[in-house]
């Protein structure tokens, strides 16, 4: 039996037609709406799509007075799976946001990378992130970040790289004003201390952290130069008064036969 009173009134709330649609893919897909029995696959069909948002299946590439209602079983479409969901919203958790902290083996290697995330088709901040941080909804940007050594260079080192990181996007451009955080200043031990004082801080080590002794050329220890300032003294208070070093040795100075000689022809 053909429900012609259905089929007019989809015609009458029609919208759009789609003829030749397809064919039936096999005996168990669709069903006649009129009377539940399976479809014969190969059979054509068109579609009709109505003002209420429905979408109505009849045999036949075109409509014609044999056209039957029939009715998909196996999967929804497309059109139906937006239209029973059309106007709900859907909210896509985001990750959890953890900074990462540098730890004791970050200040042993000088150094780390910090990740900052921004937020795609958004205005808003970047926000800090660890290694571990994805999203689809964001977008990742890292930067080496160095923590230890000469407060100058760390500072410079860390304002080029500030730099090429603003390069990949404006928004990056208000992060990462303090050049120098983390760092932390390096202590003296009481040992290197001692050594300073002493005017050994420069003295190179042994691979065994042994002090090596400076190689000829080099200056003096405190010791040395003391021991080699007492001989001159000693040798200049032999000297008689008057001497020039540049004048040669003065009369009745020299060795040998000769400088008695020189002494004798004096009197």
């Amino acid at each position: 039996m053909i429900d012609y009173d259905k089929i007019r009134k989809i015609h009458s709330d029609t919208v759009r037609v789609v003829t030749d649609a397809g064919r039936v893919p096999n005996n168990s897909t669709f069903i006649y709406v009129s009377n539940g029995l399976y479809v014969k696959a190969g059979t054509p069909y068109h579609i009709h799509y109505t003002s209420d948002l429905q979408e109505h299946f009849m045999t036949g590439a075109k409509h014609s007075v044999t056209s039957r209602i029939i009715r998909k079983i196996r999967e929804k479409t497309n059109f139906q799976l937006y239209t029973e969901n059309r106007g709900k919203k859907y909210t896509i958790l985001e990750p959890p946001k953890v900074k990462y902290i540098p730890n004791t083996n970050d200040y042993l290697e000088g150094s780390f990378i910090r990740f900052f995330a921004l937020k795609l088709d958004s205005e808003e901040p970047p926000i800090e992130v660890n290694e571990d941080f994805e999203s689809p909804l964001y977008v990742v940007h890292k930067i080496k970040w160095t923590i230890s050594g000469n407060k100058l260079l760390v500072k410079r080192t860390n304002d080029r790289n500030v730099e090429r990181l603003k390069l990949q996007s404006p928004r990056l451009k208000k992060i990462l004003a303090n050049k120098l955080e983390y760092y932390i200043e390096p202590t003296k031990s009481d040992l290197q201390e001692t050594l300073q004082k002493l005017g050994l801080g420069g003295v190179a080590r042994d691979k065994d952290g042994n002090l090596v002794k400076p190689e000829a050329g080099n200056a003096p220890t405190n010791e040395e130069q003391t021991s080699s300032t007492t001989s001159n003294v000693y040798q200049t208070q032999n000297l008689p008064s008057g001497f020039n070093a540049g004048s040669g040795p003065p009369p009745g100075f020299g060795t040998g036969g000769s400088g008695g000689g020189g002494g004798a022809g004096g009197y």
